[in-house]
């Protein structure tokens, strides 16, 4: 099985997001309102980097979405008010187990849920890639600067200095990929969390005792727990670990799970562009933006709205 407890955003395909490929052009937020060259699905100054854009995230009981109006959807538990988020219009979220958090479409900031160490209570600024940790939250300022808010019992909220283009936090660790495809992590050192393989990467995942991140080849390395089981030797175009067991879109955009029989669920038969998961339950995004839930539905996690979602 892969993970005790997933605990960062999903793993998300970069490759045609970013230069090549771009299906079309998005518009860069921020106060200047200028074009960006980045294409659609990604954030930010090319020059910098491109951020990718999250439509899609999965709390430990609650799953949010973005609309294809911009506005974000949430279903499931409401216990810390993790499925409350405010109104108006965003480009990316970000989802920890009990707390939320996205970027508008003027790049600021705005956190929603369990405020217990201020992982709610985001700074001002302009942002172009944010993550949810389990007490903490860190975002990718407009300039690649990293800022981390929430508890910092480990040195979690304590980013390196330098540019980055995506982030993601787990429990007392966060990682992000820097401007130059390479890995960094910050925080604890338990399981070799903190000590990311070499190489350059096209994304990353976490989770609570391992760390994944998706090769140039499409690949999956991972790092951390030792006597975790490594990831399958396939092609994917993203993951998301859950408890104790994992789920992945393969190349072809195909739902596959794996790990204890006790926790997999069948996933939905079809090809999807987006996926995310955390705990027992995950939903994908087909290309017309119609979501599919699947696990355990305990809090209405797997119970979507009948709205139509944002893919990119």
């Amino acid at each position: 099985m892969w993970g005790y407890r997933r605990l960062g955003a999903t793993i998300v395909l970069l490759a045609s997001a970013c230069g090549g490929e771009s299906r079309a052009q998005l518009r860069r937020v921020g106060p200047e309102g200028s074009d960006a060259e980045c294409g659609a699905g990604s954030l930010g100054d090319p020059t910098i980097g491109c951020s990718p854009l999250v439509t899609l995230a999965a709390g430990d009981y609650n799953t949010c979405g973005i609309t294809t109006d911009g506005a974000v959807v949430c279903f499931g538990t409401n216990e810390h008010g993790e499925s409350a988020p405010p109104p108006g219009t965003f480009v990316t979220i970000a989802a920890g187990p009990a707390h939320g958090c996205g970027i508008r479409t003027d790049a600021t900031l705005a956190c929603w849920g369990d405020d217990s160490y201020g992982q709610a209570s985001p700074p001002d600024g302009s942002f172009k890639a944010v993550a949810a940790g389990q007490w903490h939250s860190c975002g990718v300022r407009s300039d690649g600067t990293v800022e981390c808010w929430g508890l910092d019992s480990a040195g979690q909220a304590e980013p390196p200095a330098g540019t980055f283009v995506e982030l993601d936090g787990g429990g007392a660790v966060t990682c992000g990929l820097r401007t130059d495809r390479r890995l960094a992590c910050w925080g604890t050192a338990d399981y070799g969390l903190s000590t990311p393989p070499s190489g350059t990467f096209k994304s990353l995942v976490l989770d609570t005792a391992r760390g994944y991140a998706l090769t140039e080849d499409d690949g999956v390395v991972a790092w951390g727990h030792d006597e975790m089981v490594d990831p399958p030797s396939v092609k994917l175009s993203s993951l998301a670990p859950a408890s104790g067991y994992a789920c992945a879109l393969l190349a072809n955009g195909t739902p596959a799970c794996w790990g204890n029989p006790g926790f997999v669920n069948d996933p939905p038969v079809g090809t999807f562009r987006v996926i995310a998961g955390r705990m027992r339950h995950h939903c994908v995004l087909d290309a017309g933006g119609a979501l599919r839930c699947w696990g355990s539905n305990n809090y209405g996690e797997t119970s979507p709205p009948e709205v139509t979602f944002r893919t990119f």
